[in-house]
């Protein structure tokens, strides 16, 4: 199990981990492993948004929304 958050993100990519790069790498490695333990095939897209500089940007959007919602 991770200790990763995961957070909607959009209704196109329905799931975001915001974390270090390894960390999710390795969270991705695990899935991956643990699907081609028990299928002969595995099927995986990735979206990355890398932005130096930047950090919390999933719980800064969520919060950007609520508070426009809530004007």
């Amino acid at each position: 199990m991770s200790a990763l958050t995961c957070e909607p993100v959009q209704r196109h990519y329905p799931h975001g981990f915001a974390s270090e790069w390894d960390e999710v790498m390795a969270v991705v490695k695990a899935a991956v492993d643990a699907v081609a333990a028990v299928s002969p095939r595995v099927s995986l897209v990735l979206k990355a948004d890398i932005r130096p500089g930047y950090t919390g940007q999933l719980t800064a959007k969520v919060e950007r929304i609520e508070a426009a919602l809530s004007e």
